[in-house]
Formats: C-alpha cells, sequence, structure tokens
C-alpha cells in the first residue's frame, strides 16, 4: 500500500501576509563586516531571519543594520533597505548563489522581528520608510490556551 507524506514548510513567523509581500531578487551579505561575535556552535556567523539589514554602499552587499550602529559607522552611513527573509549562514553551500531575499513591505509582527527592543529600532523603521518602503506593524499575541 502507497503511503503518503505531507510537509508543511516554515514561513518567517513575523510575516503576516506572505502573499502580499514585496520582496526583493537577493543580495550578498558581506560576512567580514558581520558582529563576529554572532557564531553558531560551529564557529560561523549568521544573521537571524527577520534582521533588518543595510546595503554597505561601496560593494553592494548586505549587513545586518544593528551591526553598522555597533560599529559606529566605521562603514559609513548604511541605511536600511529591508528586512532579512530566512537566517543567513556563513559558508553555507546550500544558500543561493544570488544571496539573501529581502522583504520591501507589507504587515509584519513588530514583536516577533529579530532587532525588537533595540534602542535604535524606530530609527531603522523611518530608514525603512525614508527609502520608500511601507511596513504596517502589529502586535503578535498568543491567544493559544496554555
Amino acid at each position: 500500500m502507497p503511503t503518503t507524506n505531507s510537509y508543511r514548510l516554515s514561513r518567517a513567523q513575523w510575516l503576516v501576509d506572505w502573499e502580499n509581500a514585496p520582496r526583493d531578487l537577493g543580495a550578498q551579505i558581506d560576512w567580514a563586516s558581520v558582529d563576529p561575535a554572532r557564531v553558531d556552535a560551529n564557529g560561523k556567523k549568521y544573521i537571524p531571519d527577520g534582521a533588518i539589514m543595510a546595503r554597505i554602499v561601496s560593494n553592494g552587499k548586505l549587513i545586518p543594520r544593528r551591526d553598522v550602529a555597533a560599529r559606529g559607522n566605521a562603514l559609513g552611513t548604511e541605511v536600511a533597505v529591508g528586512i532579512l527573509i530566512g537566517q543567513a549562514n556563513e559558508g553555507d553551500r546550500s544558500d543561493a548563489l544570488t544571496g539573501y531575499g529581502l522583504l520591501l513591505g507589507g504587515v509584519v509582527y513588530n514583536n516577533l522581528l529579530y532587532d525588537f527592543g533595540q534602542a535604535n529600532l524606530a530609527t531603522w523603521k523611518t530608514e525603512l520608510e525614508t527609502n520608500g518602503l511601507t511596513f504596517v506593524y502589529l502586535t503578535h499575541q498568543n491567544t493559544a490556551a496554555a
């Protein structure tokens, strides 16, 4: 007798409406500029799903906006250009050569974003808006019975 396996692929938990969310075609990460303190168990850098990203002017690659701020803008004057869709892992050979996609607008759960609670979050949201990106921020509440 044949068997059937069903799988449900996970989508970004912070994204409310996947179908109507504008996305870009992807960009590479500038791993040399990513905070060296953010490493996994194998010693490889990673960037969590839902991180607000900036584009480095000199090379066009992406870096977490919080890493630009942490360096005192030592990289330049990079500003927020989107929200990372999916976790980025340094050296992951299964990731696309075109890079990692960014969400360019839509409805998101503010309190589930990776950068929620950062002191500069309001500034980064303003940068997104200044770059012509429209986001609607909702607050996620778990109403499931315990």
